[in-house]
């Protein structure tokens, strides 16, 4: 078997608090965890449908049809033009939560409930996440470096109140492999020659505005909607050749990447672009973490675990994706297996 090295929560919990969602995954497994998020309890739980609500009250004129009001069927330039201005000054509110929740993570980590050695982990989508789901595609080229802007401001405010040695960063990234496969979201109005490159140049960018002394990490997400992948990768590839890439072109160092693997999928043909991965993530010191754990199978994690091992000695372990519908009953489940599978 291979070495398991910790336990990836990638976001959302699907429980009622920050508190319960800190309390509970630090009881369920105390000596596993390098980082916790706070759950995006709440209005949160479902991915960036919060920050639509946000951008209607913003910036309607901008929006997919399905998300403006009847009287902006048809913006004119000069309602286009006014609502790219205050999309400049868009307050995404990502930071606003995080600093909440960094309160309840500093007070329980003073209780000794937390672990002294566990980060608080922020996990951020990724541009596309929402300019492919709220933005008109006519508008995203304009509209992209307004909400990667603030959304930015929002991370240096992040950097500015949590002490770094305490924070982690995550980028979440389904989009951009939506993209990959041939589904088309919108918002594609910068792809240039290659879409990977595309893809990467981005991820990296915003990356990079992760200050050194935090951690870094990328969640290379297919979807949650109803518990499903918009689509289930025919293997790896993509995920490798997104963190290749990455990699070799961040401008600093990247802690940890996160791939999910579908539940019915312990072949060999699915893991084997790892093969080459591994030996990039040796040079970078990387933790690759896969998202192989799912309810009730316990047998079927280890024997994921297994056949994931024949291609990397080494990897933390997590749920394919965020828990934030998750019922109660599956999330115990979940817990359980993540202890059995790491050790403890």
């Amino acid at each position: 078997m291979p070495d398991i090295t910790s336990v990836l929560f990638v976001g959302s919990s699907g429980l009622s608090s920050t508190e319960e969602t800190f309390r509970t995954f630090c009881t369920a497994l105390p000596d596993s965890l390098r980082r916790l998020p706070d759950g995006e309890t709440g209005h949160r739980y479902y991915f960036v449908t919060w920050q639509h609500e946000l951008l209607q009250n913003c910036c309607p004129a901008l929006l997919k049809s399905r998300l403006r009001p009847a009287e902006l069927s048809s913006p004119s330039d000069e309602q286009i033009a006014a609502a790219l201005s205050a999309l400049g000054s868009f307050a995404t509110e990502y930071d606003r939560f995080a600093l909440e929740s960094y309160e309840v993570f500093r007070d329980l980590k003073r209780q000794g409930i937390i672990p002294s050695n566990v980060r608080f982990q922020v996990c951020i989508p990724t541009p596309l996440s929402l300019l492919s789901t709220a933005i008109d595609d006519k508008y995203t080229a304009a509209a992209e470096p307004l909400y990667e802007a603030a959304l930015l401001r929002a991370v240096r405010a992040i950097q500015a109140a949590v002490p770094a040695s305490e924070l982690a960063i995550q980028w979440d990234a389904p989009m951009e492999f939506a993209m990959l496969e041939g589904i088309d979201f919108g918002a594609r109005s910068w792809v240039g020659s290659s879409l990977l490159d595309c893809i990467v140049e981005r991820l990296v960018r915003i990356g990079d505005a992760v200050i050194a002394d935090v951690e870094l990490g990328y969640h290379l997400c297919y979807g949650d909607r109803e518990h499903k992948h918009f689509l289930e990768p025919t293997d790896m590839g993509h995920m490798v050749d997104v963190a290749e890439g990455v990699l070799k072109k961040s401008g600093r160092h990247v802690d940890w990447i996160h791939m999910p693997v579908p539940k019915n999928r312990s072949d060999d043909q699915f893991f084997v672009p790892l093969e080459q991965l591994a030996k990039t993530l040796s040079k970078t010191e990387t933790e690759l973490v896969l998202g192989l754990i799912h309810n009730d199978d316990l047998a079927g994690t280890r024997k994921r675990i297994r056949a994931a091992g024949k291609y990397v000695p080494s990897f933390g372990v997590g749920t394919e994706c965020g828990l934030g519908r998750t019922p109660a009953e599956h999330l115990k489940s979940i817990l359980e297996v993540s202890a059995a599978v790491s050790k403890l």
